[in-house]
């Protein structure tokens, strides 16, 4: 599997620099502060887990780097160039994607034309071009459609390809929108509770998959998530908020033994390798 020609906009950085950096980013809701002094980093190819108690931040951090929240303070930069106060869709573009929680999928649509409105992001066909050469339209989305088909085989979905996504399982929509991601040709994946909902068998799937993704396309991922051992099995580093700061952060290990993280979030009673 060949991870697809990405489409952003940022220029390329050293080797060693990191692709996201966060630095003293403050985001506050009247006096309420959601993110106060929040710093952290992401290297390539990494995979690193941001986790925390309820309203710890961590979904207003992923706001604040996708553009749905705009920091009043701080510096958010990828590749190099900052992303601060830039809208949505031009983070998504440049090539910093996410996935949000739930599952935001059209079930009417089958598994393929979902992952194709992802592709479609990127299409290069203008209006006048589409009007006034039909081959060209059709020659774009004869390659949409087969880097969808492309997607849809390696989330292991051919089988169901062509079904509504409305038919299908949780676990199986859930990968119907990480796809869907996916064709939006990320340089970074944000990704945001994905084992929520899920069974025993389905978190195994969707961990292997975001495994390969990592590995494979070499795609470095973001991930909010609940689930420590999900969590201390794959995040190279882990971030740890509380109150909107980070308390914390390092490999699995020193996470696990951290007092202060026992304290604030894994529970008195956690020990290496999971809950007592």
């Amino acid at each position: 599997m060949n991870r697809p020609e990405t489409a952003g906009t940022l220029r390329q950085v050293h080797p060693t620099a990191p692709i996201l950096d966060v630095k003293g980013v403050n985001l506050r809701f009247g006096g309420v502060r959601a993110l106060s002094d929040a710093s952290m980093h992401v290297g390539q190819d990494e995979m690193v887990a941001v986790i925390g108690p309820n309203g710890a931040g961590k979904t207003s951090l992923l706001n604040s780097l996708s553009g749905f929240y705009r920091p009043q303070d701080g510096e958010i930069t990828l590749f190099g160039e900052s992303i601060l106060g830039m809208a949505p869709h031009r983070i998504a573009k440049a090539g910093m994607v996410r996935t949000f929680q739930g599952i935001h999928v059209l079930s009417t649509l089958s598994v393929i034309e979902n992952i194709m409105l992802g592709c479609g992001f990127n299409a290069r066909s203008t209006l006048f071009e589409s009007f006034f050469y039909h081959v060209l339209t059709w020659r774009e989305e004869m390659a949409l459609r087969a880097k969808a088909e492309e997607i849809a085989d390696f989330l292991d979905l051919g089988l169901v390809r062509h079904q509504p996504v409305g038919t299908l399982g949780y676990g199986l929509r859930k990968r119907v929108d990480l796809g869907r991601a996916l064709a939006l040709e990320p340089k970074i994946l944000l990704v945001d509770e994905p084992m929520a909902g899920m069974n025993g068998e389905e978190k195994e799937d969707l961990a292997r998959f975001l495994v390969d993704i990592r590995e494979l396309w070499k795609i470095p991922i973001v991930m909010v998530e609940h689930d420590m051992s999900v969590v201390m099995d794959l995040a190279d580093r882990i971030y740890v908020l509380n109150f909107g700061q980070v308390l914390a952060h390092g490999k699995p290990a020193e996470i696990q033994t951290n007092q202060d993280v026992i304290r604030a979030y894994l529970g008195g009673s956690y020990r290496a390798g999971g809950a007592a």
